[in-house]
């Protein structure tokens, strides 16, 4: 049985910021451009991190011509190539799914992190449109992508890293209103953590094989640890280090081999439809789906064999349906 610690569903369409709260310079000149230069990065097989570090290096040349006069329109041209990638990469992120996915399922019984963080900025009266904040969310994720260090740090480290990393990505040198958003992210999720300690030991101590499949940032491992999950699990799957992430059925399949079970004696448990349900289903797994605190509607029951709305109701479900999982 592999509950599975997922992100948000993949976002089909480019993601434009509202009219209201984004400058005319941008509506009708650089995110349009962006849009088609995530398009052609998309065909290219290009990432958002890729292309989010081709935008520096061009940002860093034009700072540098500024030195010299004789270059400035040279500068100045380079500076609108760079914003117009700074807003490709977005694009191209939320465009094609290819975001890092930090615990969901494991940590928050389901709720996204972008929503946890929403709700921490309002609390701590930060007046910022849902947009912004999801500009410096998949910032963040992205720099949590490609940090090298991520991949040795615990739980509240990441959570740091991560919050400053939004910060910094609005401007907002706020020492008061990081420490609300660390200490107000890291406390639930702990107590959250505590409370599925005790879900997976009931679900090991009847015999089921347990483990994770998460698109992680190299440090799966080491959070199951923190979270003390690990005694309880034989296989933990990180696509960073597995080179294969989700919604690829293959990290299912991979997940099975190295349990030595087959796929249809495995239940997945996952939040989002598109990233778990639909390939562990591909991939022959049972699924189940939580839903989370709020009921969403589910884009195909059929594909259902397990609902739920926390993960404490698994081990009374599965044994109320009396399925037969490892």
């Amino acid at each position: 049985m592999i509950p599975t610690r997922s992100g948000s569903a993949r976002v089909q369409a480019l993601a434009f910021k509202a009219y209201e709260i984004e400058e005319l310079a941008d509506v009708w000149f650089f995110r349009p451009l962006g849009a088609v230069v995530a398009r052609a990065a998309a065909a290219l097989g290009l990432t958002p991190i890729q292309v989010t570090v081709a935008g520096g290096l061009v940002g860093m040349v034009a700072g540098a011509l500024l030195y010299d006069e004789s270059l400035a329109f040279a500068a100045f041209a380079l500076l609108i190539v760079h914003s117009v990638i700074d807003s490709a990469d977005g694009q191209l992120a939320r465009m094609t799914g290819q975001v890092s996915e930090l615990g969901r399922l494991l940590d928050g019984d389901g709720l996204h992190w972008l929503d946890r963080f929403e709700r921490l900025y309002a609390s701590a009266g930060a007046d910022l449109p849902r947009d912004r904040v999801r500009s410096a969310f998949d910032a963040a994720e992205g720099h949590a992508a490609s940090d090298p260090d991520i991949e040795r740090a615990g739980f509240e480290t990441m959570i740091e890293r991560h919050v400053s990393w939004q910060l910094a990505h609005l401007e907002l040198a706020d020492r008061a209103l990081h420490e609300h958003l660390v200490g107000g992210f890291i406390e639930p999720a702990r107590a959250c953590a505590r409370a599925n300690v005790h879900v997976l030991a009931e679900l090991a101590g009847r015999g089921l094989r347990l483990g994770v499949v998460s698109n992680g940032c190299g440090n799966v491992d080491v959070l199951c640890a923190d979270f003390g999950y690990a005694p309880y699990l034989s296989v933990v799957i990180d696509s960073r280090r597995a080179g294969v992430a989700k919604p690829d059925p293959a990290i299912f399949t991979l997940a099975a081999r190295r349990l030595g079970i087959e796929s249809s004696a495995i239940m997945m448990i996952g939040d989002s439809f598109d990233r778990d349900v639909r390939p562990a289903k591909a991939a022959g797994l049972l699924a189940a789906w939580l839903e989370g605190e709020i009921a969403r509607e589910c884009p195909d029951p059929s594909l259902l064999d397990l609902r739920l709305r926390r993960l404490v109701d698994l081990p009374a479900s599965i044994a109320a349906s009396a399925r037969d999982v490892a």
